[in-house]
This record gives C-alpha cells, structure tokens and sequence, in this order.
C-alpha cells in the first residue's frame, strides 16, 4: 500500500537508487578508514575540539574563582574571543587558498 499515491515503480526505483547510495556510502566510509593520514588528521582535530572545549568549560570558572574576575567581564572575554575565532578562520582559509600552504617552521 502506498500512502503518498506514487506509482510502484517508482518506489522499486528509489529502493534501487537507495541500495546504490548505501553501496556508495559505506564504500567511502572504508576507504577512510584505511587512510591513516586521514584518520590521523582527524583524530588530531578531535583532540583540539576535545582541548577547545574543555578550556572553554573550565578557563570562565578558574577566572571567577582564581582570578576573581566578574561574571559579565567573563562573558565579554569569550564572547570576544568566539566572535573574532568565527571571523578569522574564513579569511585565513582564503588566504591559504591563494598563497598556499606553508610550513609553520622552517628548518
């Protein structure tokens, strides 16, 4: 029984387009997972998120308590900080885009 009046083959159609799309999906999920410089790289930016965000849980609470630093001057310091990181990182990934990738040292 079909609810939305759509003819029976376009339901067998979209199981097949469904079936290749799986097919599709898991074929890129394996080839990533055999890339070690791909899992690399991304198990080194979930660590900086992972690192992010506990500074970012833990930094407003050593700054009220430690510090002493009022609530409201915490809230203006990271809120700063996220507004300048949110307008920063698409300049800076057009400019790597034109002048290229460099090393951050150079030996």
């Amino acid at each position: 029984m079909i609810v939305s009046g759509w003819p029976t083959s376009h339901v067998a159609h979209a199981s097949h387009a469904d079936t290749h799309r799986l097919r599709r999906f898991t074929q890129g999920v394996s080839e990533t997972l055999r890339s070690r410089l791909i899992l690399l790289t991304s198990g080194a930016q979930g660590a900086q998120f992972v690192l992010d965000g506990t500074l970012n849980a833990f930094l407003p609470l050593f700054g009220r308590d430690v510090l002493g630093l009022q609530v409201t001057h915490l809230g203006w310091l990271f809120g700063i900080q996220t507004v300048t990181t949110l307008a920063t990182r698409p300049v800076m990934g057009m400019l790597s885009d034109r002048l290229g990738r460099q090393p951050p040292a150079h030996s």
